[in-house]
């Protein structure tokens, strides 16, 4: 082969080659090629912007609005994506709808089977999943406004406090729905298409489930299989639509737009702005050095306006870029770029963003590391040779002078967080530097729980009775928790802001930079703000407006009462004439006197005082009673003696008022079971209605109110629990669980944690626990030695005889676990309780309660609980709206009839076993049972709970006459703890309860107490105790205990010794039953009905006392007062 080169007339050279094979000529072309392209593979890389979101130079400002700009680029994507997807969803609804309206032209005898159609069934699953998808944007969306509306909160309260706007970002909130006419406009339109989908979406159902069945009998031969049907039932359509709706819409809606003004250049300088530094990016490919970009002098860490462009050769076994970024020549962090990305992205023309990271710095933890890079070992061979001297025990205090005792006590209480109102938290060396604020603190630890008065009181008499000591020591030891609770709370709110209560976003915290700001202001409508202004309400003088309407059912005199007039031209009228009395700190106003049984008022009365300390507004009924003085002849000048009778009382806290703003409502009265001058309607009198009568029992009296304050308008506040630990699992399930609750019903409030005694929060599952009932033996009143009675003084012993001729008793039938109930709930009612005035309340376990013996209606719910649930009876807790208390807690039964339904109860599952249940409200306060459908106190439910789950109400009412109470439709109750995130609930335990004490020592002083009130309240009189009226109604108390725990069945009648004194003396009086605090309620209780105003000054008074004695030193103290006159 011979190669000759020859020049042409353009003198261009060219080559002369020898033949050759194609295939090899082709061959060394491409080649060729190849290796020219890759000789001149360039990659181009334009560095547009650097953007610092964390420096140690940034502001909290520019930190805030950094992470603003992040969720409101996030808010901007799923708004552009939520029209996109609203835009789908119309097109396949619109192409479904087209495809229809032809196939019916078509073929119009074929309507019916136009829905199995493959193309309208593919339509329609692509629609259904598109609504899935803007269900699930509308959700994010609203996380998203919640976050940056709390951002936006936070940057406006800096703002403030700075004084100063460092950065020109301001967000526009602007509401959605201006009226309640658009959002009732956008309701409706919404309405009528999302309920359009729901038809659509159920036939879709059926049309699948048909397909599956066709298919499933072609293939198989069998019948097992039953035919789908298409159910449409209205109201459950009507209640899912309702309930999705409230998901996608509220009136409450809000748009977020975010801009940027022009400012003043009011920027605070730090003490880096003065100082240039050098920022610039060093290149390397695999590894291996390659350039470095352009240097850029910075001032400002959050302005950098950097630029560059660089062009580098690629290799084909080039595979990653990295870029390293150098602050001054110290490498910061770094990214890692792939190539092959690279070139994707160059091909489709996408800008990418990049974070740079430091991975050199970040250290996992392991088992051998804890996150720093050094192991756990030699981290303990360093310090284990510290301390080389005698660790001291906490008893060996020879070697401290008193000073450093002082000094090492008050180290420990501000350790331990006493020291929540003093602002110079620092413990001094030298005790002249110790502040007056902490030699407070320390003097208020050395006091011990007991009140230097009761101290001396016991010096000098040992022979206190121990269950007024035990009684004492519950109530301080309620008192401290409370007290320590409150300080745990001002030393958390100090550090934190209103929206750190409420939510927390991410690495973001204002409690480090702003834990030194004390008085923080917040908006106008913040919780905290309204706490903060009722309490410097609470100091000055109120007003309380008292609109009392009319009573129901109240004790008429009985027919052989003749004084005063009983008839107004020629009609008969009720002799009994009631007024109410309502007194709150001493301060007493009264209304009119009416006429009957059945009274009206509509009076409204006023009260000015100091609201503090808050306690309850006491309200009693009495019967104004006018006795005839001076000869009955004279008929010119007639002469009249007026005094009161107590028939009824009733309470309601003033927490309440100020909570909800009003109580308004009939509120059933504490009554006494029987009072001697009085009697119930009569039958002839009786309404002709049968339901009014079973629903009005003759011994229930109401009155219809409604209380409201001068400080009415910060009504409905919530109040603050104790912020928790976010660590633990269960918590922050819970939280969780809250928010999206509240996103979905944001008019309501709860709360499904519980402070307990140790000041922690936990899940309200936790407090409920299996317990035994303690054992008590109740035997019939007329046998003597029953192990519920205390013994009696000779003056109080009595025979068979005597009992069976006072009062006449049918003994009830045994119940068996009905019986158990009435004792559970007799029992739990004589705990003592108090009322709850705290912001934050301490709740007690069913173990603690019985050891305090004083508790919050709370506590005593769930001690009842604990009992039914230790029987084996299925029941919940039920929290909600109630009168008079507010936020109330009852204890939810399930009956079948008169049958009491357990654990084990086999129930049935039929198509009306709906209305085979019926559903009973305990209280466990006062022992009362209602039927939730007729005359319950509980006005809402919010939830249910008991040892095992939690059901939040997520029907669209929360009355009681109108809930449905199964809890297995998750379309009414929504449960809280599935089978992923579960609480254990605790076992039973064996409580071993403690024999009662004797009480005889107590039964007589309380009754010598009361005795010396009385005739110190009578100071003008002369006071004249009639023993053999004392005796007869002493031997009536046990028949009454006796019939509490049974208040269904027959009361006790009068004997023929009482009613032969009725033929001649004029008696008054009744019974009454407290649970045992201590002497002063007792005798404060006495003086609220003002018995001891009696109109006759030779009137003589009986008096009984009587307390029963139950395991724990449980007592129930009966009262019975009487006085009689002759006719």
């Amino acid at each position: 082969m011979t190669e000759k080169i020859n020049e042409s007339r353009n003198n261009e050279l060219v080559h002369y080659v020898g033949p050759k094979i194609f295939a090899y000529l082709s061959y060394e072309t491409t080649q060729e090629k190849l290796l020219s392209q890759s000789q001149h593979y360039f990659l181009d890389i334009s560095i547009d912007e650097l953007k610092y979101k964390y420096h140690h130079t940034f502001s909290l400002e520019q930190i805030l609005v950094y992470k603003l700009e992040d969720y409101y680029n996030e808010y901007i994507a799923n708004e552009k994506s939520v029209i996109e997807v609203l835009q789908a969803i119309d097109v396949n609804r619109q192409t479904r709808a087209n495809l229809i309206e032809k196939l019916s032209n078509i073929s119009p005898k074929k309507k019916i089977d136009i829905r199995f159609d493959p193309t309208i069934i593919k339509y329609t699953e692509a629609m259904l999943s598109l609504k899935k998808e803007y269900s699930s944007k509308i959700k994010q969306k609203r996380k998203l406004l919640k976050i940056i509306l709390a951002l936006w909160t936070d940057i406006k309260h800096v703002r403030q406090t700075l004084d100063t706007v460092q950065l020109p970002h301001r967000l526009e909130v602007k509401k959605v729905f201006l009226s309640d006419e658009d959002y009732s406009k956008k309701w409706n339109d919404i309405y009528l298409i999302e309920y359009s989908d729901m038809l659509i979406k159920l036939e879709h159902e059926y049309v699948i489930k048909y397909l599956e069945f066709k298919n499933y009998k072609n293939q198989s031969d069998s019948v097992d299989k039953i035919k789908p049907k298409l159910k449409i039932k209205p109201d459950d359509i009507q209640r899912t639509v309702e309930k999705e709706i409230h998901l996608l819409i509220s009136p409450e809606d809000v748009a977020v737009e975010l801009r940027l003004d022009c400012i003043k250049d009011s920027k605070r300088k730090s003490e880096y702005d003065e100082i240039g530094k050098h920022l610039y990016l060093k290149v390397y490919v695999d590894d291996i050095f390659v350039c470095e970009c352009k240097r850029l002098v910075v001032n400002d860490y959050s302005n950098i306006e950097y630029q560059d462009s660089i062009t580098l050769q690629i290799l084909p076994n080039n595979a990653s870029l990295k870029f390293i970024l150098c602050d001054s020549d110290n490498e910061i962090s770094s990214v890692i770029v792939d190539i092959n990305d690279g070139r994707e992205n160059s091909k489709r023309g996408i800008v990418t963003e990049k974070k740079f990271v430091d991975q050199s710095k970040i250290v996992t933890p392991t088992e051998r590391s804890i996150g720093s890079g050094f192991r756990i070992l030699n981290i303990a061979s360093i310090t284990n040779n510290i301390c080389t001297g005698q660790v001291m025990k906490s008893h060996i205090t020879n070697f401290l002078d008193q000073i450093d005792v002082d000094r090492f006590k008050l180290l420990s209480l501000r350790n331990s967080g006493s020291f929540g109102n003093i602002k110079n938290k620092v413990v001094p060396l030298f005790q002249s530097q110790i502040t007056t604020e902490q030699f407070n603190v320390l003097q208020k630890s050395k006091k011990n729980i007991l009140d230097d008065e009761y101290l001396e009181s016991r010096d000098a008499n040992p022979n206190i009775d121990p269950i007024n000591m035990q009684r004492h020591m519950g109530k301080r030891y309620i008192e401290q928790l409370h007290t320590k609770l409150e300080m745990d709370l001002r030393e958390r709110l100090m550090r934190k802001t209103h929206k750190d209560v409420v939510i927390d976003y991410e690495s973001v915290n204002l409690r480090s930079f702003l834990c030194m700001k004390p008085n923080i202001s917040l908006g106008t409508q913040s919780s905290l703000s309204k706490i903060q202004y009722m309490e410097e309400a609470l100091a000055t003088e109120q007003e309380i407006h008292i609109h009392i309407l009319r009573a129901f059912n109240l004790y008429d005199r009985s027919l052989d009462d003749t004084e005063g007039p009983s008839s107004i031209a020629g009609y008969k009228l009720r002799t009994v004439r009631p007024f109410v009395k309502i007194s709150y700190h001493g301060e007493s106003v009264q209304t009119p006197v009416a006429i009957g049984c059945n009274p009206t008022w509509n009076y409204t009365n006023t009260i000015k005082t100091n609201l503090k300390p808050l306690t309850s507004i006491h309200i009693d009924v009495f019967d104004e009673h006018k006795m005839r003085i001076g000869e009955e002849s004279d008929e010119l000048h007639q002469s009249y003696r007026c005094y009161n009778k107590w028939l009824g009382s009733l309470e309601v806290p003033i927490k309440t008022v100020l909570s909800y703003g009003s109580v308004r409502g009939t509120l059933k009265m504490t009554t006494p079971p029987i009072i001697l001058g009085y009697q119930n309607e009569n039958e002839d009198n009786k309404m002709e209605i049968s339901e009014i009568n079973r629903l009005m029992r003759k011994d229930v009296a109401f009155l219809s109110l409604c209380i409201t304050t001068s400080l009415s308008k910060l009504g409905e506040m919530h109040f603050y629990n104790l912020p928790t630990d976010p660590d633990d699992h269960i918590i922050r399930h819970l939280n969780n669980f809250v928010t999206e609750y509240q996103n979905n019903f944001p008019n309501r409030n709860i709360s499904l944690t519980l402070i307990d005694s140790a000041g922690k929060n936990k899940c309200v599952t936790e407090f409920i626990q299996p317990l035994p009932l303690p054992e008590i033996i109740l035997s019939y009143p007329k046998r003597s030695g029953s192990a519920s009675r205390s013994s009696k003084s000779s003056s109080s012993k009595r025979s068979d005889s005597n009992i069976e001729e006072t009062f006449k008793l049918s003994r009830p039938v045994d119940g068996g676990i009905l019986e158990k109930m009435d004792i559970a709930r007799r029992y739990v009612s004589l705990i003592p309780t108090y009322e709850i005035v705290q912001t934050c309340c301490v709740t007690l376990s069913g173990i603690e309660l019985l050891k305090v013996l004083i508790g919050s209606p709370l506590d005593h719910a769930l001690l009842l609980a604990s009992y039914f649930i230790g029987m084996g009876i299925k029941c919940w807790i039920v929290i909600g709206y109630g009168l008079p208390r507010g936020q109330s807690s009852y204890v939810l039964v399930k009956y079948h009839g008169d049958v009491v339904v357990t654990i084990d109860y086999p129930e049935s599952k039929g198509f009306f076993n709906k209305s085979e249940f019926e559903y009973y409200i305990f209280d466990a306060v006062n022992g009362e049972r209602y039927n939730v459908r007729e005359g319950c106190p509980l006005k809402t439910a919010s939830y249910v709970f008991n040892n095992e789950n939690i059901w939040a109400n997520i029907q669209s009412y929360q009355e009681c006459g109108n809930l449905s109470f199964d809890f297995t439709k998750s379309m009414d109750w929504q449960v809280v703890f599935n089978k992923y995130v579960f609480v254990l609930s605790k076992p039973a335990v064996k409580f071993v309860y403690n024999a009662p004490g004797d009480i005889e020592l107590l039964r007589s002083n309380l009754e010598n107490k009361i005795k010396v009130k009385i005739q110190k309240w009578r100071w003008n009189v002369k006071t004249i105790w009639n023993r053999y009226l004392s005796n007869l109604l002493r031997e009536s108390l046990p028949h009454w205990e006796y019939w509490s725990f049974n208040k269904h069945a027959e009361k006790p009648v009068f004997g023929q010794r009482l009613k032969q004194m009725l033929l001649t003396y004029r008696i008054f009086g009744f019974p009454m039953n407290v649970p045992y605090t201590d002497t002063k309620s007792v005798v404060k209780k006495v003086k609220s009905t003002m018995f001891y105003l009696s109109g006759d000054p030779n009137a003589e008074f009986g008096l009984a006392v009587d307390v029963f004695a139950y395991p724990n030193n449980v007592l129930s103290v009966w009262i019975f007062l009487a006085n009689m006159s002759r006719l």
